[in-house]
């Protein structure tokens, strides 16, 4: 069953929105302005496991990577923050980091949002990819006024489906639920959607 894409102009741009049979499944900002390489956000409803949480750190805090973690609970906020000074960081160094960041994950409890920044400083894609997710459990549909999300916000040049297959595509549809086909073709729709806008928007 096709996943159907309805836009809606707003003020940073226009934000698509994905659905099947009424239900929301993501949604994707496009910048009113964004040159050649424009930088889109893509993101979801529902919360996000902790396992998750753990295989992105280490998917994304690499050897020459600017790497920064910021943990918002109810009643506390914990940074992580990780910048190479040169590239002969010892691999003991890396793990002990490494380490570090996974530290400051909470365990199961009260909701919890997660921020995670990774800015490579080598020639690899993706240079910069920021993400967003909501720790928690139970019917995340009852909540209000806005529900758990999760997201990432990156240039479209740096939208790589290899680098996504790993940790973020598998994530996304177990929590809205679509087969493997279906998940992959809606995040590989991804850079013709925004083509369209932009050929529509000129």
């Amino acid at each position: 069953m096709a996943v159907d894409a309805s836009r809606e102009r707003v003020g940073q741009g226009t934000i698509i929105r994905f659905k099947r049979s009424g239900d929301l499944k993501a949604q994707l900002l496009v910048p009113k302005e964004g040159g050649i390489n424009p930088v889109v956000s893509f993101f979801w409803p529902g919360w996000t496991s902790l396992d998750t949480v753990h295989a992105l750190i280490e998917q994304f805090f690499l050897p020459q990577t600017d790497f920064k973690l910021r943990v918002v609970q109810t009643s506390y906020v914990s940074d992580f923050e990780f910048s190479p000074v040169t590239g002969e960081e010892s691999e003991a160094g890396l793990n002990h980091h490494h380490h570090l960041a996974h530290q400051i994950i909470p365990e199961p409890g009260s909701p919890s949002s997660i921020r995670m920044c990774a800015e490579t400083l080598e020639n690899r894609s993706p240079r910069a990819i920021y993400m967003w997710a909501t720790l928690g459990s139970g019917d995340w549909q009852t909540l209000s006024p806005r529900p758990p999300e999760a997201g990432i916000r990156c240039s479209l040049q740096d939208w790589n489906l290899e680098t996504f297959d790993k940790v973020l595509i598998p994530a996304f549809r177990g929590t809205v639920h679509l087969d493997r086909e279906d998940a992959r073709d809606l995040w590989e729709s991804v850079p013709s959607h925004v083509a369209v806008e932009f050929a529509a928007v000129g």
